[in-house]
């Protein structure tokens, strides 16, 4: 698990890889590299907590990864976001792909994730996050 969130990767680097996260429909997003603590980096992918169509996207990201498991918390308790983080590994190695849901604006999405998270069953959970999107257009 990651220790701290220091950016070790080139900006261009991590510039280009949201770049092609977007072009493959699996954003827009923000990339950091994480340190981990057995040497190999872990890539942070953060979708933009205003696109109206997060579960669609992260419903695209499982179709590409090897999930381990789904935590979700708030930064602080009395923070009205919460985090959904999916852990997992691709060819590139491993990877965290978070999506940020608003209490206040994204009711449904929220309870979604707190009935579901303890489950595990993070494709079902997702499948239930896309169900409770509702895009414009």
């Amino acid at each position: 698990m990651a220790t701290t969130t220091t950016h070790t990767g080139p900006a261009d680097t991590t510039k280009a890889l949201e770049q092609a996260a977007t072009a493959a429909k699996l954003g827009p997003v923000t990339v950091t590299t994480l340190d981990h603590p057995n040497g190999d980096p872990v890539l942070l992918f953060e979708l933009d907590p205003a696109s109206p169509t997060k579960a669609r996207t992260l419903g695209r990201w499982l179709e590409r990864i090897e999930v381990d498991d789904a935590i979700a918390g708030k930064f602080r308790s009395a923070d009205s976001c919460v985090r959904l983080s999916i852990r997992g590994r691709w060819p590139g190695g491993r990877l965290i792909v978070v999506a940020t849901f608003d209490e206040i604006s994204e009711p449904a999405q929220a309870a979604v994730i707190a009935a579901e998270i303890e489950r595990q069953d993070v494709p079902r959970l997702v499948a239930n996050l896309i169900a409770c999107e509702n895009p414009a257009g």
